[in-house]
């Protein structure tokens, strides 16, 4: 057995704190849940914004306790926080209407765009 199938194994055993706001016995308590289930995305353009930058959006502001559940995922491989994360960004990209249909399943992100069909 890997070393990280230990550390998995043990994280389902005997969980670590909630990654957002390090409390209770969670990964992910209600509270952070409820924050990343809310989350209003919106711009997010940088101060002063660089020549050229095009339009930047996010899912909801980076701040506590969003911020350190992002930072529990990339840093520290917090992989049980992918899902929750997930949908977050995707409720942020996808149109209200929900992913427009394409060959074979796929999702066209930008109205530009569209998936070229496979020969």
């Amino acid at each position: 057995m890997t070393a990280h199938a230990l550390f998995e194994l043990a994280d389902l055993l005997l969980p670590a704190r909630c990654a957002g706001c390090r409390t209770g016995r969670t990964p992910l308590c209600p509270g952070c849940r409820a924050a990343l289930d809310t989350a209003r995305p919106g711009p997010a353009t940088p101060h002063p914004c660089p020549a050229g930058l095009p339009p930047v959006h996010a899912a909801t502001r980076y701040a506590d306790p969003v911020r350190q559940l992002l930072l529990a995922h990339k840093e520290r491989g917090a992989l049980r926080l992918a899902a929750p994360l997930g949908r977050a960004l995707a409720a942020a990209v996808l149109p209200p209407a929900g992913p427009r249909p394409g060959p074979a399943g796929a999702r066209a992100l930008h109205p530009g765009r569209h998936p070229r069909p496979r020969p």
